[in-house]
């Protein structure tokens, strides 16, 4: 494998080398590869591989502004924005 292994030269999307046709396969996270045109995401690795990050959403006790952190919360619930949250490779929790 290492004589076929490409390297990014900068961080960047790893799945524009599949793209480019520089590359048969690529390794990222789901979100970075679902917004690359030209490719098929198979899928993620299996559960003993990955390493989950887990986002928290806080507002802090002497924040000025509660109602539109209140309301972005809110959001982030509802049907509409975890079907998005899904349709970018990720799970809501």
């Amino acid at each position: 494998m290492k004589a076929k292994t490409v390297l990014l030269d900068k961080a960047g999307l790893a799945g524009v080398l599949v793209a480019s046709g520089n590359a048969e396969m690529v390794i990222q996270p789901i979100q970075e590869l679902v917004v690359v045109a030209g490719i098929d995401v198979v899928g993620p690795l299996p559960e003993e591989l990955q390493d989950t990050v887990t986002y928290q959403l806080a507002i802090m006790p002497n924040a000025r502004e509660n109602e539109p952190l209140s309301a972005l919360i809110n959001y982030l619930r509802t049907p509409e924005a975890i079907a998005v949250i899904k349709a970018m490779g990720m799970e809501p929790g």
